[in-house]
């Protein structure tokens, strides 16, 4: 009996099982990385899908906004901007092996879109108040809620609407050869 326990200890205290136990250790760090960095990529896509269709609808109601021919002031002032946080930026990396050279510069493309957009939209927010602060408050006193719907002409505000009109076209195109399909098989 005491031959048995003393070939025990000898072979569990051995470098075979040591290593053994190292190798299995690795391995199941190595499963359990995989696991997570997979997680990691389901739940970027996700978010990416989510506000890629977004950022779609926003483009829509801020295209519908300056495509008509007269201004709306008061429905402008209150555009809502295309992109809060470039969710893509922070996913980038994680994700350029799961996409080819051209989807890549396809979304690299459409985010640009929308933050030029929003840079637009801000623009026009800022020519609109300043001008009625110029126009208006400065020149004739007049109280901000008896100001009309419509400014003076200003060019710069044409401007700055016939470009976020392009800018939306453009990126609603882009949206139509989106790999939203794609991303979608990787969610399974």
């Amino acid at each position: 009996m005491k031959e048995c326990l003393l070939a025990l200890v000898t072979f569990l205290s051995s470098n075979f099982i040591q290593n053994i136990i190292l190798l299995s250790s690795a391995g199941i760090t190595i499963i359990i990385f995989h696991r997570k960095l997979t997680i990691k990529k389901r739940t970027a896509i996700i978010t990416l899908c989510l506000q890629i269709k977004s950022m779609k609808k926003n483009f829509e109601n801020v295209k519908l906004l300056v495509e008509d021919e007269g201004f709306d002031i008061k429905e402008m002032l209150k555009a809502v901007k295309i992109i809060n946080e470039n969710s893509w930026e922070n996913y980038r990396s994680l994700l350029t092996k799961e996409f080819s050279k051209e989807e890549i510069i396809l979304i690299n493309d459409f985010y640009e879109k929308a933050i030029a957009a929003n840079e637009l939209i801000e623009d026009y927010h800022r020519t609109i108040i300043d001008t009625y602060e110029s126009f208006y408050i400065k020149n004739l006193s007049t109280p901000i809620n008896e100001l009309p719907d419509t400014l003076p002409y200003i060019r710069s505000s044409t401007i700055h609407k016939e470009a976020l009109n392009e800018c939306c076209i453009k990126a609603l195109n882009l949206y139509e050869y989106m790999p939203l399909e794609k991303m979608k098989r990787f969610t399974k």
